[in-house]
């Protein structure tokens, strides 16, 4: 393959790679039930509901009771509830000095790391 057609074809994979992540972020925001906070977990049973502030309540509640056990894992690589709560706090108070409007969309863009579940919890 001529380098020309190698730049074009991982232009052209990049472009289809940022674009799904648009797309699953729009059927996030969609999902997403901004006025309650709510976020709404299809299951085969039906439509369920988990309270946005149920889980950052569980999450809290686990840092302070368990805070040395593994929340994550990736190849032996640990980190904590009590981390998740100190790098989640952290991300938290980032985005809120940054005086955004109110409800304004963040993306956010990563892989299946620990910093992602770290900044959808802050």
């Amino acid at each position: 393959m001529k380098n020309g057609n190698k730049i074009l074809m991982k232009f052209i994979l990049q472009t289809l790679f940022y674009f799904i992540i648009l797309l699953i972020y729009c059927i996030c925001s969609a999902i997403l039930d901004m006025d309650k906070g709510t976020l709404f977990i299809m299951s085969f049973n039906g439509e369920s509901k988990m309270s946005i502030s149920n889980m950052i309540t569980t999450l809290e509640s686990c840092a302070v009771t368990q805070p040395e056990q593994p929340v994550y894992d990736n190849l032996g690589v640990k980190q904590t509830y009590a981390q998740l709560k100190r790098d989640s706090d952290a991300i938290a108070s980032y985005i809120d000095s940054l005086n955004l409007p109110a409800r304004s969309p963040i993306l956010v863009f990563g892989g299946q790391e620990y910093e992602m579940l770290a900044t959808f919890v802050g």
